[in-house]
């Protein structure tokens, strides 16, 4: 039978190959998860499932080692003059550190202030969803069952791309104006060939009413603030109705990362399709950090529940009973006096930032990374 499929995309600070699966990764914390439901009967997440991640950090690094050369040739989007030298200011504070660039939340910048760089990242996701979803279900046609559905799981700025990526292949949008140059996209030959056929389809497989994301999960998400689409992320195809069946809104009480421009799920969704899920466990210093999130069982239950078949409704009550035991405090946070230093630096950092430019919000990056830690 076809597995389902689940993408993996990250936010700011620097992503290897490999990224989702090491220690901290989104994929290492769902197998490390699973391994509390009989249901899996020992077997590793990737036996039942398909999982994919999805990495376009080293764009942001190809730019920022051209930035001298780059710097006037970029296009700015509109109202987004400051952001060349913001940048520049950035990369000369971090003593042209890339790696410390991306941990002040420089990608942040990258991404909402230059639209050639914008288009490009999301052109790498698109390519690889597209490309993955096009092999998937032409497998699944020499097997039996039914087709495989499909999942996306986004973090921090990941978030932001997840609704961009995603509203642009539904509308068709996503492929570059001019001629597609190899020069230009930093993509691999298959994926080039890939776009080149999709650029060539009279219609577009990816439209709502021809394909439905099974489930999107937005993880501290920041698309209010960050999104670059016509369409802002309540009036865009990525919600119930339009290219999702499933919407999930994952937020911890002390993030302040996703409280700027706060996305909370519309009244007028339909709720039995869009889930707001709020978190409060402390377990370690960066509550904002994707493992984090993803080891609460009232996370994870919802990605297992539509998308692992495996995970009956036996295994879901087991999680709602975990989830509900959960514990809130573990490790150096079940000491009263530390937890509560650090709410109190995280409260202090989401005041200063509830109403902050972009600009500013990068800011907000450099204070949690000094302050907490990096944010990944």
């Amino acid at each position: 039978m076809p597995k389902n499929v689940i993408f993996f995309v990250h936010g700011v600070g620097r992503h290897q190959v490999g990224w989702s699966r090491i220690p901290g990764g989104p994929i290492w914390a769902l197998e490390q998860a699973s391994k509390q439901y009989s249901c899996f009967n020992r077997l590793a997440l990737a036996n039942l499932v398909d999982l994919v991640e999805i990495r376009y950090d080293d764009i942001f690094d190809q730019h920022l080692d051209q930035w001298a050369a780059l710097a006037q040739s970029l296009k700015p989007v509109q109202g987004a003059g400051q952001f060349a030298s913001r940048v520049t200011d950035l990369l000369a504070n971090c003593n042209n550190d890339k790696n410390l660039f991306a941990l002040y939340g420089g990608d942040v910048l990258l991404y909402y202030g230059f639209e050639l760089i914008a288009r490009r990242i999301r052109l790498r996701v698109n390519s690889v969803i597209s490309k993955k979803i096009t092999e998937a279900l032409a497998l699944a046609k020499d097997q039996p069952g039914p087709n495989p559905e499909f999942g996306i799981v986004g973090h921090s700025l990941g978030t932001t791309i997840v609704h961009d990526s995603l509203e642009q292949l539904a509308t068709n949008a996503w492929l570059p104006k001019g001629d597609l140059s190899a020069e230009d996209i930093p993509l691999t030959a298959a994926e080039k060939n890939h776009i080149a056929s999709l650029k060539g389809a009279n219609s577009n497989p990816f439209a709502p009413g021809r394909f439905t994301w099974d489930s999107v999960f937005m993880i501290s998400n920041t698309s209010r603030l960050l999104c670059q689409t016509p369409k802002n992320p309540y009036q865009s195809a990525i919600q119930p109705g339009g290219s999702v069946r499933y919407f999930v809104n994952v937020e911890h009480e002390l993030d302040p990362i996703s409280k700027v421009k706060h996305f909370r799920i519309p009244t007028t969704w339909n709720r039995a399709r869009a889930r707001q899920v709020d978190v409060a466990h402390i377990h370690e210093a960066n509550v904002h950090g994707y493992a984090h999130y993803l080891k609460h069982p009232a996370v994870h239950r919802l990605i297992f529940r539509l998308l692992v078949p495996e995970f009956t409704a036996t295994s879901n009550d087991e999680a709602l009973g975990l989830a509900e035991a959960y514990p809130k405090y573990a490790g150096d946070f079940e000491v009263l006096n530390k937890r509560k230093a650090l709410k109190k630096k995280l409260q202090a950092i989401a005041d200063r930032y509830k109403n902050a430019s972009v600009t500013k919000y990068r800011e907000e990056f450099e204070t949690y990374t000094k302050e907490i830690g990096a944010p990944g």
